[in-house]
């Protein structure tokens, strides 16, 4: 069966005459799942080094997440201007939600409910003894 209009196959689809090209095929598919997989780790690292930045600049601050997010949106975007669009901002604010969320889960972060309190970087919070 032969499909003329290929407009509707898959990208990493290879068709060699009139046949579909497994081998070729399997590797554009594992050529493509690299580069999601790289580009996604990218992301998560920048987003991940401009929260840290943030916790930088603010040495032992408590931060409610809203404002982690908001912040670190605007962090990004001074890394790359595509996302300085105001229709990414909630896409993006649930990225560094995840991210943050993620390195809460890892310790590298903690949160606490309530007023004056927050979302804080641990190592910049000493134990009380």
């Amino acid at each position: 069966m032969s499909n003329k209009n290929n407009s509707s196959k898959p990208d990493y689809l290879v068709i060699e005459n009139d046949r579909v090209n497994r081998d070729k095929s399997l590797a554009n598919y594992a050529s493509m799942v690299d580069a999601y997989i790289a580009s996604h780790e990218a992301e998560r690292s920048l987003i991940s080094a401009c929260i840290s930045h943030l916790f930088d600049e603010n040495l032992g601050a408590n931060i409610s997440q809203s404002a982690i997010a908001s912040m670190t949106v605007g962090l990004l975007a001074r890394h790359n201007p595509n996302f300085n669009n105001p229709q990414l901002f909630g896409v993006l604010s649930k990225k560094v939600l995840e991210v943050l969320k993620s390195e809460i889960e890892e310790g590298i972060y903690a949160s606490k409910k309530g007023p004056g309190l927050g979302t804080f970087r641990v190592r910049d919070h000493k134990p009380k003894v």
